[in-house]
């Protein structure tokens, strides 16, 4: 859930850790990315709720806001990123349970056109 939310946001929005906690559209990007997985994991039999989605948050709160995850250091050094594992996995599995994930949809074409930018 974590790496589908800040990972995605980060890179899509060239933002850091702090950028994902501070910054008014990348932060609601990234916990609107996390509830879609809370959905699609519930539909697989999967418990996660706003319990660990809250956990996550103040997770990346604490580190250091100048640092970001490998997405977006992939996309300062224009290598190919995750995408595919996290949003398009997750898209995979939602449109299995009849299930919208805007938000990682958003994420996954943006990071694509990102990505061909350069690759």
């Amino acid at each position: 859930m974590l790496n589908v939310g800040v990972n995605q946001t980060c890179m899509v929005y060239g933002t850091t850790y702090g950028g994902v906690i501070n910054e008014e559209e990348p932060h609601r990007t990234f916990i609107s990315a996390m509830r879609e997985v809370i959905a699609v994991a519930n539909a697989e039999g999967i418990a996660l709720s706003e319990k660990e989605l809250n956990m996550y948050v103040s997770l990346i709160a604490s580190l250091q806001p100048d640092l970001m995850p490998s997405m977006a250091q992939d996309r300062i050094n224009k290598k190919p990123c995750e995408v595919d594992a996290f949003s398009g996995k997750l898209i995979e599995l939602a449109e299995r349970h009849g299930l919208h994930v805007p938000v990682n949809r958003f994420l996954n074409r943006q990071a694509k056109e990102i990505e061909s930018e350069y690759i």
